[in-house]
């Protein structure tokens, strides 16, 4: 066989493998939509399993996602401890035995599918390739979600039982339930080591003094006047910065408020169907009291249910460096939200 010949071939292989890899897709999305006759059906949760999967690997340090997803389940249960304390327990209850149900599904249906994906891998002689890479990170983060609320709902006492009826696959054990503190290295679990550690992972020293940002509430946003492109990308980061950790009641209110300031129409703002590296670019030229604009919102948001969760530092960290504001935005949130 001459070199052409060879070429041919290795084309050929690599149209099958895509037309087979689409094919294992679409039936995947279809399963997840199959559900969809249900409140808050899986495909809604599952945006929020990518969107976690984008810190874990962000935030991973070349670790692969199996090393981390432990510590991912100790956050987020601590998130869920810290945002519904105020919550009935009759309503926490109701609030974590939907996330089980439905990252549950989410769960077991990745795992049939990853072996459907490396089975594909097998056939066609790849060691890996893009989407199943990816498919792994996603799917290590439904399974810190699914046991990072059943953490959680154990401690307010849902039983074993109760879990199994929501997740039949559960069988519990405590090493994967409970998860692992990422900071108990950390001597003290203080705020000045919890500064340290933030300065090492993220690049950004919260213990320098730099100056507040000055923050005036407006009856109308000067942000209203950017043409409606830009407008889409600042509600495009601030619901990102929202929904990382699941959009509480108290931030939905918030972002409906900035809706009206932003003066957008929130149909027409889902039909641009806008993503995070879209909206990063179009903010690049902002000015600085528009920046401080943006900041003002961010620190709405994050205010709204009084908790500046990890995921949420993340992505304020992100659209700090990414978009230029001030790096006492990270610092006000950090020393108002995080005490000793």
């Amino acid at each position: 066989m001459g070199i052409f010949d060879f070429l041919k071939t290795s084309k050929n292989n690599n149209s099958l493998f895509d037309q087979e890899l689409q094919k294992v897709i679409d039936e995947f999305e279809l399963t997840l939509k199959s559900k969809n006759n249900e409140d808050y059906p899986p495909p809604f949760w599952y945006d929020i399993v990518k969107q976690r999967a984008v810190f874990m690997k962000q935030n991973s340090n070349n670790r692969k996602p199996t090393e981390i997803q432990s510590e991912w389940i100790w956050m987020h249960a601590g998130e869920y401890e810290v945002k519904y304390s105020s919550y009935s327990k009759k309503d926490v209850i109701e609030e974590m035995s939907l996330r089980i149900e439905r990252f549950g599904f989410i769960y077991a249906t990745m795992l049939n599918f990853e072996k459907k994906l490396r089975a594909l891998a097998k056939e066609y002689k790849k060691s890996s390739y893009l989407y199943l890479d990816q498919f792994t990170w996603n799917r290590s983060s439904a399974y810190s979600s699914l046991f990072g609320t059943i953490n959680y709902a154990l401690k307010i006492g849902m039983s074993n039982l109760d879990i199994q009826n929501l997740y039949s696959d559960f069988i519990y054990d405590e090493k994967i339930v409970n998860g692992v503190n990422p900071f108990e290295s950390i001597e003290g679990n203080n705020m000045e080591e919890v500064k340290k550690s933030i300065k090492e992972n993220t690049g950004i020293d919260i213990n320098i003094k730099a100056e507040q940002i000055e923050i005036k509430k407006k009856t109308h946003s000067l942000l209203s006047q950017l043409k409606i492109e830009k407008r889409y990308a600042i509600f495009t980061m601030l619901y990102y910065v929202a929904n990382c950790d699941e959009i509480t009641k108290d931030e939905h209110i918030i972002l409906n408020d900035i809706i009206l300031e932003l003066d957008i129409n929130i149909n027409e703002f889902n039909n641009a169907n806008m993503d995070g590296n879209q909206a990063c670019d179009l903010l690049q030229d902002l000015t600085k009291q528009q920046k401080d604009e943006l900041s003002r919102f961010i620190v709405l948001i994050v205010g709204a249910d009084g908790d500046f969760s990890s995921q949420e530092m993340l992505w304020v960290n992100d659209i700090t460096k990414e978009i230029g504001l001030d790096d006492s935005l990270l610092i006000e949130l950090s020393e108002k939200y995080w005490k000793d």
